[in-house]
């Protein structure tokens, strides 16, 4: 004890900014979007959730049951090094065996949401020779992506729960980012173009108009997904000397699993703005909904592409005036 009754600093391993600050963003981000996510879960069961198929129901449950424990981890996580580290200060860096789960469940999600969108653009675009492709590779990029996840939880294990180790994966780390970040803007990229070719093949304006809604919100969920990815990617090969990296470890399951949320319940949507104008366009929003809707070229739910646009040539309406091309 000090003088004048002020007690001495508590000697740590590591710096206690450096790895206690990245503990709390980590823990406050993470339970900030599980209230999201918890909103839109909400929303999906109400609406679109109710009709949908039974494998893309499961698909919903088992990321809701991953971003559950995902956050009883982080939790964990956060105690020990913000509260019970005061007292053992090696808590700060060694932590529970339990917190090597955080990357798989993180790579399990990630698998789910790319393997969804992969056969959106295979089911969209199978007219187009560039889309089989390209989706085998999107697969194998995002089965890397889970598979480094693994390795980084087992290494993880074998230091012995050492949070400095990480950053010691030289070969794993960088992969299993890069991996990731290549997939998603792989998915974003083919996404769009494909929306970009059914649309040059429409000739109604209104139908033009529902797809550039569509090639929006592809644009925005793939910009938040890649963008995300590369800041991960980034502070980890630029901030090894701190627990930074951590705070993106812990909210990247809940990014996906917000993602994917969004773009079910954005089918509401759609098939509101369907109903409203059903007497003034050619664009019918049923061959869009998925999950009621299975031809041999379906998929179960949609992001925000059509499975397939149908022209209604047997009917004129005023205000589906053609576009010139």
């Amino acid at each position: 004890m000090a003088s004048h009754g002020v007690m001495n600093p508590i000697p740590t391993p590591v710096p206690p900014i450096a790895y206690a600050g990245p503990a709390l963003l980590g823990a406050v981000f993470s339970y900030l979007l599980a209230g999201v996510l918890l909103v839109q879960i909400g929303q999906y069961s109400q609406n679109t959730g109710v009709t949908d198929r039974i494998y893309l129901r499961i698909m919903v449950v088992l990321v809701a049951l991953c971003q559950a424990l995902q956050l009883a981890l982080v939790t964990q996580k956060g105690w020990r090094v913000l509260v019970l580290a005061f007292t053992t200060p090696e808590l700060m860096v060694h932590q529970s065996p339990a917190a090597a789960a955080v990357p798989v469940l993180n790579g399990v999600v990630a698998l789910m949401v790319q393997g969804f969108f992969v056969w959106r653009i295979r089911s969209i675009g199978s007219r187009r020779n560039y889309v089989r492709p390209i989706s085998v590779v999107i697969l194998l990029l995002s089965l890397l992506g889970f598979a480094s996840s693994i390795a980084i939880s087992v290494l993880y294990i074998r230091s012995g729960a050492d949070s400095r180790m990480l950053y010691k994966l030289n070969i794993v780390g960088p992969l299993h980012g890069a991996s990731k970040l290549v997939c998603d803007g792989l998915i974003t990229v083919s996404m769009i173009s494909v929306l970009y070719w059914i649309r040059r093949d429409t000739t109604f304006r209104r139908t033009h108009t529902l797809l550039n809604i569509l090639i929006r919100n592809t644009i925005e969920n793939g910009f938040i997904t890649t963008a995300f990815v590369a800041a991960h990617l980034a502070v980890y090969c630029l901030r090894k000397q701190d627990g930074s990296n951590y705070v993106f470890q812990n909210i990247l399951g809940f990014i996906y699993a917000i993602v994917l949320l969004t773009a079910l319940n954005r089918r509401q949507d759609h098939r509101d703005g369907n109903a409203d104008s059903s007497q003034s366009t050619d664009f019918n929003m049923h061959n869009l909904d998925l999950s009621t809707n299975m031809g041999s070229q379906g998929f179960p739910g949609s992001r925000t592409a059509p499975a397939l646009v149908q022209i209604d040539q047997t009917r004129t309406v005023d205000d589906c005036t053609p576009v010139s091309k």
